[in-house]
């Protein structure tokens, strides 16, 4: 495979990234390690993201989701390339739920320390 893509197979950018990818997995497997094939994949990120989804017909780039967040292109307010970052949904209701959770639990529920003290 590594043949087939230093040949000149792959267009623009698409090949150090590939490139990269092949020695990421030579390198987890010294260690035992293998990448899972249905979360890993090549996506298209940077400035120019934009401009190429939406020539292939697309009105966004692709996000990533890594370690709860997710990753998306964005703009500042010069307009210039900036990585957006925002909790992932599914992490962030987990948490509110167990936050409600823990407050509808321990609500009205005095401990015995405060029943001893007074407030001024």
């Amino acid at each position: 495979m590594l043949s087939r893509l230093q040949g000149g197979d792959i267009p623009g950018r698409k090949a150090p990234a590939l490139f990269k990818l092949i020695a990421l997995r030579k390198r987890l497997g010294k260690f035992g390690l293998t990448l899972e094939p249905s979360k890993t994949k090549l996506v298209e990120f940077g400035r120019f993201a934009q401009r190429h989804a939406s020539n292939r017909g697309r009105k966004r780039p692709e996000t990533i989701y890594f370690l709860g967040f997710t990753l998306y292109c964005s703009r500042n307010r010069k307009g210039n390339f900036k990585v957006g970052m925002r909790t992932e949904k599914s992490r962030l209701q987990r948490s509110m739920s167990h936050l409600r959770d823990l407050m509808r639990h321990s609500f009205g529920r005095a401990s015995l320390d405060d029943l001893g003290t007074t407030h001024p």
